[in-house]
């Protein structure tokens, strides 16, 4: 009879391969948005607006529910924006 622990290992391993073969699935694509304060448009479909810290990777950024929210996570001197998509 298998223990709890063996089980447990069994199944963190389970799950550690499900999430690396969607991450290897993962398609990302950014869409790099030059000055959000001089950008006109709309979110396109699937893409989520992130606000990151300028210099760093849109991935580690914050999703923003919508155009309203700018500048509440990053100060605005600080910001950059972007769309992105993880292809899920």
């Amino acid at each position: 009879m298998k223990k709890v622990v063996d089980i447990m290992r069994e199944s963190c391993h389970n799950i550690h391969s499900i999430i690396e073969t969607e991450m290897e699935n993962m398609t990302l694509e950014t869409i790099l948005i030059e000055n959000i304060n001089t950008f006109r448009g709309s979110r396109p479909a699937g893409f989520d607006l992130v606000e990151y810290e300028k210099g760093t990777d849109p991935m580690d950024g914050f999703v923003l529910y919508g155009f309203d929210e700018i500048g509440m996570m990053v100060p605005p001197s600080k910001a950059a924006h972007a769309f992105v998509s993880t292809g899920l």
